[in-house]
């Protein structure tokens, strides 16, 4: 029997790809995390990494997207005790996905940087001719 994961592409520009994985799942758990973080915050892709991880539920183990497991765990809105946390989903592309972005207080991606300065552009126009 094979097993065949599909990684989306991302993954392949990810800094963690090229550093040990006990760096970003150390045990036990609670040890720190520190360099775990460095690696994430010269990252190209940590606002995808992020999101694939609040998205498939990777909240109890390792440091995704920069962030701890506390610090994910404090994302994601509880529903109801005992229930399963549902993740805070972001718009990609929109204004508002880049407003979702600050409040999470991560880097934006550029599908969201974009739209946000699309969306400026557009009522520095309106203004100028109003």
């Amino acid at each position: 029997m094979t097993l065949t994961v599909e990684h989306p592409d991302w993954m392949l520009d990810a800094e963690c790809t090229r550093e040990r994985p006990e760096l970003f799942y150390p045990e036990p758990a609670g040890r720190s995390v520190t360099e775990a973080k460095k690696v994430c915050a010269r990252c190209t892709v940590s606002a995808q990494c992020l999101a694939f991880a609040l998205d498939h539920g990777e909240i109890n183990y390792g440091v995704w997207g920069g962030l701890s497991v506390k610090e994910r765990q404090r994302l994601m809105p509880s529903r109801g005790r005992g229930r399963r946390r549902v993740p805070l989903a972001i718009e990609h592309g929109t204004a508002n996905g880049y407003r979702t972005h600050l409040r999470r207080n991560e880097q934006a991606c550029g599908a969201c940087l974009e739209a946000s300065a699309a969306a400026h552009r557009r009522r520095v126009e309106e203004r100028r001719t109003a």
